[in-house]
């Protein structure tokens, strides 16, 4: 196995283990030169179960205020230049979020402890430029999370279609303890009054918090079923239903 380039096991001797996020926001760390992903927190609330990103690898380590202990060893050797560009952008993603510094500045500062091995493999400046304008667009976009339905306030940006149609038609109000909001646009309305083959379906796995469900009201449209409206609602009563 090549060994890693010196100057990360120089960032590994002072920084045992690495906190970060993966792409899609999971908890990992890096230790000796290995990745590791979250796999469950054991019962005593304190300690944490990682397992290797790579299906095929048992290798496995619990984390117990900051003591690892290796419970499964890789059946492959550590990726230290990998393990490398994905704290790097970790990083910058980090300071994205919390810092009105330029992408420039970020990624230069970020970079300058990187080793030549890491550097080699590491995406273009115009690739990194392009993650830390997206973090940032992402943190705009996103509305925060009420605690309370009745504090819901829907960004105008999501009561419209791409191309600027309205799309939130109807909304029964914070004052409504059974509280529905419809979204759909006009031509979809007229598609469902053209094309009377309608389905329904439900899903619970994707609706916000503080509503129940994600009410999708389909039409079979010249062989195709396409979705008409989106109805998130407060519960699953029949007197919802019928509103």
């Amino acid at each position: 196995v090549k060994s890693p380039p010196p100057g990360f096991r120089t960032v590994l001797l002072h920084v045992k283990i690495i906190h970060m996020l993966s792409q899609k926001g999971k908890e990992m760390i890096i230790y000796e030169g290995y990745s590791y992903q979250l796999e469950q927190i054991l019962a005593d609330g304190h300690t944490k179960a990682y397992c290797c990103p790579n299906k095929k690898c048992n290798g496995r380590v619990r984390l117990c205020n900051e003591d690892v202990h290796v419970v499964t060893e890789h059946s492959h050797g550590p990726k230290p230049e990998e393990n490398e560009v994905r704290a790097l952008k970790c990083a910058m993603k980090q300071q994205a979020e919390e810092t009105d510094e330029t992408p420039r500045q970020i990624i230069q500062r970020v970079q300058e402890n990187i080793s030549r091995g890491g550097a080699a493999i590491a995406p273009s400046y115009r690739s990194l430029q392009r993650t830390i304008e997206q973090r940032r667009k992402a943190i705009e976009i996103i509305p925060q999370q009420p605690a309370d339905i009745r504090e819901l306030q829907i960004p105008a940006h999501f009561c419209q279609t791409i191309n600027g149609r309205p799309f939130l038609l109807h909304d029964s109000g914070p004052d409504d303890e059974n509280r529905f909001v419809m979204f759909f646009t006009e031509e979809n309305i007229e598609c469902l009054i053209h094309y009377t083959n309608w389905f329904s379906d439900r899903t619970f796995r994707v609706d916000p918090l503080n509503f129940n469900q994600l009410y999708i009201i389909h039409a079979s449209i010249e062989g195709s079923v396409l979705p008409m409206v989106y109805i998130l609602m407060k519960n699953r009563t029949e007197n919802s239903y019928r509103r």
